[in-house]
């Protein structure tokens, strides 16, 4: 089953076989792009999703909402690592450096704010 609301954001892994989505729904879906099928679905913002990038390796996922919120993702158990809440409005933008090292985000209280990612748990290795 798809979203149940407008889907705001699409990002597609580099090997072209997983889709990452983020909708008015609030919810985050992964995709599996060879099967047709979704995946998985995450729960955690409050609000709309208005941004969804991955990393260059695909295996962590940054999403963006309207509740002031960014979250950094596994892409591979759809578990929510870490949530951001250093901007004071709206998140309308994140991603994730080509390195993997930084996030950085927009938001409406006119502010671009840039953090070190935290590692990858082990548990996800």
């Amino acid at each position: 089953m798809g979203h149940t609301s407008v889907v705001r954001q699409v990002a597609v892994d580099a090997d072209g076989t997983h889709a990452f989505t983020g909708s008015d729904d609030s919810t985050v879906r992964t995709w599996d792009l060879l099967a047709s099928a979704r995946e998985q679905e995450s729960v955690g913002h409050a609000n709309l999703v208005s941004t969804a990038a991955l990393s260059a390796d695909g295996t962590r996922a940054v999403t963006s909402s309207t509740d002031g919120t960014a979250r950094i993702w596994n892409t591979a158990g759809g578990t929510c690592e870490h949530e951001l809440t250093a901007n004071t409005d709206s998140v309308d933008a994140a991603v994730i450096s080509a390195d993997g090292t930084h996030v950085v985000t927009s938001s409406h209280d006119g502010t671009a704010k840039s953090g070190m990612l935290p590692p990858v748990p082990a548990s996800v290795n």
